[in-house]
């Protein structure tokens, strides 16, 4: 599929490959929503070390119950993974799914409030385990499988 990209309506601005693990808990991406007005959110969070890189996916899964709380703020997760190769090392990576931009701003509202999130943030076994976030946010253009 062809389209033309311009400065005003870049198709990408970078490119960056990375090998990633799905987790053991989300086996395989899930497409939420074929929503038109769904917003998609891409998250990697960078840890110090490969040991603060695994508290943060234990705080996810497992001990913390991150998936879960995605579940009660009504989150869609696309895919959850840790980062086997590439630049941003160590890390994981994972999308959200949103059926509008209003829908993800009152989700994060709800998440961040949370008092489990709360309990989770003044956790010691969790501190420094994402010392880097990097959002980025999008549409799906035509023809995308998410």
């Amino acid at each position: 599929m062809s389209q033309d990209a311009t400065s005003k309506n870049p198709m990408f601005t970078a490119q960056e490959r990375m090998l990633l693990r799905c987790f053991p808990e989300f086996p395989e991406v899930k497409v939420p929503s074929d929503n038109p007005n769904r917003v998609l959110q891409l998250r990697m969070y960078r840890s110090l070390s490969f040991e603060r890189n695994r508290a943060i996916v234990r705080q996810m899964t497992t001990e913390g119950g991150v998936l879960d709380l995605f579940a009660i703020c009504n989150m869609k997760p696309v895919f959850m993974s840790t980062t086997l190769d590439g630049s941003f090392m160590p890390s994981i990576v994972f999308m959200l799914s949103f059926e509008s931009e209003e829908h993800k701003t009152d989700a994060w509202a709800k998440f961040f409030g949370h008092p489990h999130w709360q309990k989770l943030c003044s956790d010691p076994a969790y501190a420094d385990t994402a010392t880097e976030i990097i959002n980025i946010f999008l549409r799906p253009c035509k023809g995308s499988q998410i």
